[in-house]
């Protein structure tokens, strides 16, 4: 179903209907698809909208047993702000499903965004103990609590989630678009990684050494090469 269907089949039916989501399994998934695709592209007041709509056609219950459907809506929630209502999403998540990453996800963007460091590197490291997160978010994550370390001294793990970061296989992402981003997380974790070595009692060859191997990040890069040509034959 396109976007446009999916508008027909929810105005087809009444609010406070109540309906079961599971009457309509092709159609939700439908809407669930919709709904990542709106987030993705940036439309995360448009992807509310729709998850309003739902709300006021199906179950309650159901809805907040739906997994992919939550997780959509704490997403966009907390790209337009709305941290306080995404806080209540993510609680509701934990208290229907068992223990995994996504709500300290979700938990720690919401402490990013509030600049509260403390909160960040708790729920970020318990994301990350649960091992499910993808390769963009968990190099998200060790950005974050790169960043977060660096901020409050703490160099020795600054350097820890910097070199967790770096070691991090890209090359194999076929996305260019993503390997991109995970190549600029990467970069700006080891200049990181740098600044704390800095203000280590590091031998200076040690220093060096670490220093020259930022170069390696940009060994598959040409450098641009200027052939000048004559203007006039002679």
């Amino acid at each position: 179903m396109n976007e446009d269907q999916i508008q027909k089949f929810l105005e087809s039916i009444p609010p406070e209907s109540n309906k079961s989501i599971h009457e309509f399994p092709s159609e939700i998934d439908s809407i669930r698809l919709l709904l990542w695709d709106l987030i993705f592209s940036g439309q995360n007041q448009k992807a509310l909208d729709l998850f309003e709509k739902i709300r006021a056609r199906f179950n309650q219950d159901e809805i907040e047993h739906c997994k992919p459907l939550m997780e959509r809506f704490a997403i966009a929630l907390v790209e337009v702000d709305r941290l306080k209502d995404a806080l209540n999403v993510i609680e509701k998540l934990r208290q229907n499903f068992e223990p995994y990453s996504f709500p300290d996800l979700i938990r720690t963007k919401i402490a990013y965004k509030q600049k509260d460091i403390k909160t960040g590197i708790d729920c970020g490291k318990r994301a990350l103990s649960f091992g499910d997160l993808s390769i963009y978010n968990k190099l998200w994550m060790y950005n974050v609590l790169t960043g977060f370390y660096r901020q409050i001294g703490e160099l020795d793990k600054t350097i820890e989630f910097a070199l967790k970061s770096v070691s991090e296989d890209i090359s194999t992402e076929s996305d260019p678009n993503l390997r991109e981003t995970l190549f600029k997380f990467q970069i700006e974790d080891y200049e990181n990684y740098l600044f704390a070595s800095h203000s280590l009692p590091l031998p200076r060859e040690e220093f060096l050494n670490r220093a020259k191997r930022y170069n390696d990040f940009f060994r598959d890069i040409k450098p641009f090469k200027h052939e000048r040509k004559s203007r006039h034959k002679r």
